[in-house]
């Protein structure tokens, strides 16, 4: 007359997530140059994500026979999702090409480099509970179920010191690819406008632009309650089942995504000056640095958001505050919806 079960997850994965994405003309946005006949690459996207997930969940049912024809049922469940984003994602743009083919690109003098590494933690959660109760007699059967449930949804990168995103970006590149494929360039080099060769795999000479956080607080309940009554009866000599019942339920969501930005300004109060250079200050992934990039182009430099945050710390004068960005954002992503 009475029986339970119990549940339970555990589990810790990693993903290495590797990405490429190349970006031909002529299309719908770049139409002045390449052909259908002869299109041209004109940008490479290149990505190294590395993410951890971590997943907890733990559940149970129960069911009680009362008496004969009555059964009282219980059922609870809760379950956490932990995942940690690390994106260093690097793009490649040639500008208006000078020559070009189907193996390679030649770019003009409007290339540019973009760092542009992101990071975030996420944290979801969701608990269900949902009592039942049915009666199945000779002639009369009756069913009442009551539930509810509740998740959120949380993004955090500051709370766990770092930056979600910090931009980089050297521009006025000659660009050049070799090698091209169906997946990447063989080959991806660079120079400044007199002809100086420069590795983009180092962002000494990158400037540094915008940094933002994107903290992000979702959350959804929903509750409801339902009841029916039903028995069959001969009308004329046909069966038929006469049903009646209540159905309630409401649903609540609320959304909130204060993002906010900085504009890197420097010593000298100023954005893109000299003093906005990477390399003037200790910015560098030195672990993820050290590990071979993807596709075959060696190692990359690639910024830390943790020691972009701590120079935020350390000189918040260095970044000055975008305050209509903050107020558009917090506006435009406010939600509360509620539904009955």
């Amino acid at each position: 007359n009475f029986g339970f079960t119990l549940t339970g997850l555990y589990s810790q994965i990693f993903n290495q997530q590797y990405m490429s994405a190349l970006r031909w003309a002529p299309t719908s946005n770049i139409a002045n140059y390449g052909t259908l006949a002869n299109p041209v690459l004109s940008e490479v996207s290149l990505k190294d994500g590395p993410k951890f997930t971590w997943r907890y969940s733990i559940g149970g049912t129960m069911d009680w026979r009362v008496a004969p024809r009555d059964v009282v049922s219980f059922s609870a469940s809760w379950n956490a999702f932990d995942a940690t984003f690390q994106e260093h994602i690097v793009t490649i743009r040639t500008g208006a090409p000078g020559v070009w083919g189907p193996a390679f690109t030649q770019g003009g003098t409007s290339g540019s480099v973009v760092y542009g590494p992101n990071q975030r933690k996420a944290f979801r959660q969701t608990y269900v509970v949902n009592t039942k109760y049915r009666h199945n007699g000779p002639v009369w059967k009756f069913e009442a179920n009551a539930y509810t449930s509740h998740s959120k949804g949380l993004f955090r990168d500051m709370d766990y010191g770092y930056f979600q995103a910090v931009n980089y970006t050297q521009s006025g590149l000659r660009i050049r690819f070799d090698g091209i494929n169906e997946t990447r360039p063989d080959s991806i080099t660079a120079a400044t406008l007199d002809g100086t060769p420069t590795d983009i795999r180092k962002i000494g000479g990158r400037t540094i632009g915008t940094a933002s956080t994107q903290p992000v607080d979702a959350f959804k309940t929903d509750k409801g309650v339902k009841a029916n009554i039903s028995r069959h009866i001969d009308l004329f000599g046909l069966p038929i089942q006469v049903k009646a019942g209540i159905d309630a339920r409401r649903a609540i969501a609320d959304a909130r995504q204060p993002y906010r930005q900085w504009t890197f300004v420097g010593p000298d109060g100023r954005a893109g000056t000299a003093d906005d250079l990477a390399g003037n200050y200790d910015l560098i992934d030195t672990s993820n640095s050290s590990v071979p990039a993807p596709y075959g182009y060696g190692r990359w430099e690639y910024p830390s958001n943790h020691k972009g945050y701590d120079l935020f710390r350390a000189h918040p004068e260095y970044f000055l505050h975008n305050a209509a960005y903050a107020i558009q954002q917090n506006a435009l992503n406010s939600k509360n919806i509620t539904e009955d």
